[in-house]
C-alpha cells in the first residue's frame, strides 16, 4: 500500500467535532480528588526535574477535571491511518492508549456510581469512602490490569519519544492537522513526546508507578482506609 503524504491522511477521515457535553458534576468531583491524590502520591517525582514534565502531563492531559471527549474521539478515528505516516510502533501505542482510556472510563464510571447511588457523596469524598467505594465495585483484577497496561504504555511511550523519525513525524503532520481541526489531538501527542522526551528512564518511571499503585490497591482491598 502506498503511503498517505500528511494531507491526504488528515482528510481521509473527515474531521468531526463532537457536542461538548461537559463532565458530569459527580465524574469531575472524582477526577479532582483523583487528581489531589496522585500529586501527593508522586510529589517526590514532581520534584525530580526527570520526572516532573511526565508527571505534569499525566495530571494535565490525563487525569484532570477537564472533558476530553473531542480528543478522545479523535484517537479512535485517527489512529490506524497514523501508520501510513508514521512509524507503526506510534499505532501500536495509540491503540493502546485508546483501550486504557476505554478501561479508565469503564472503571471510574462504576466508581461514581457507588460513591453517589450507595455511599450518598454529593459535594467531596473522603478517603475512606473513596476505598469504600473501591472494594463495593469488586474489581480488584480489572485495576490491577489497568496498572499493568498503565505500565506498558509508559514504557512504551518512553521508547518512542527518543526516537528522532517519530518527533520529525509528528512535527510534519502538525501544521495540516490544526488547520483541519485535529489539533486538539495532536497538541496531545506532542506534549506527551515532549514530556517523555526529557526523562532518562522511562522504564524506572513505569516500575515506580506499577509498584506504588500495585501496593495501594491491595491495601485498599485488604480493608485499609488510608492507604495512601
Amino acid at each position: 500500500m502506498a503511503k498517505l503524504t500528511p494531507q491526504q491522511l488528515l482528510n481521509a477521515p473527515s474531521h468531526v467535532r463532537t457536542a461538548a457535553q461537559g463532565l458530569d458534576p459527580a465524574t469531575a468531583l472524582l477526577r479532582v480528588w483523583q487528581s489531589e491524590r496522585l500529586s501527593k502520591t508522586y510529589a517526590d517525582l514532581l520534584d525530580m526535574p526527570d520526572y516532573a514534565p511526565a508527571c505534569r502531563y499525566f495530571l494535565n492531559d490525563l487525569y484532570a477535571a477537564r472533558d476530553f471527549s473531542q480528543r478522545d474521539h479523535d484517537t479512535e478515528r485517527i489512529h490506524h491511518l497514523l501508520g501510513q505516516v508514521m512509524p507503526p510502533v506510534v499505532e501500536r501505542s495509540l491503540a493502546d492508549i485508546i483501550a486504557l482510556n476505554q478501561m479508565s472510563h469503564a472503571l471510574d464510571a462504576r466508581l461514581v456510581n457507588v460513591l453517589v447511588g450507595r455511599l450518598g457523596v454529593t459535594e467531596a469524598i473522603s478517603t475512606a469512602q473513596y476505598c469504600q467505594a473501591y472494594r463495593l465495585c469488586d474489581n480488584q483484577d480489572a485495576r490491577a490490569a489497568q496498572i499493568a497496561l498503565l505500565s506498558k504504555l509508559v514504557r512504551e511511550v518512553g521508547a518512542l519519544a527518543q526516537q528522532n523519525m517519530v518527533s520529525w513525524s509528528l512535527k510534519v503532520i502538525k501544521g495540516p492537522a490544526v488547520r483541519l481541526g485535529w489539533g486538539e489531538l495532536f497538541g496531545f501527542l506532542e506534549r506527551g513526546f515532549d514530556a517523555f522526551r526529557k526523562m532518562r528512564d522511562a522504564a524506572a518511571f513505569a516500575a515506580i508507578i506499577e509498584a506504588r499503585e500495585g501496593d495501594i490497591l491491595v491495601r485498599i482491598f485488604a480493608g485499609e482506609d488510608d492507604p495512601f
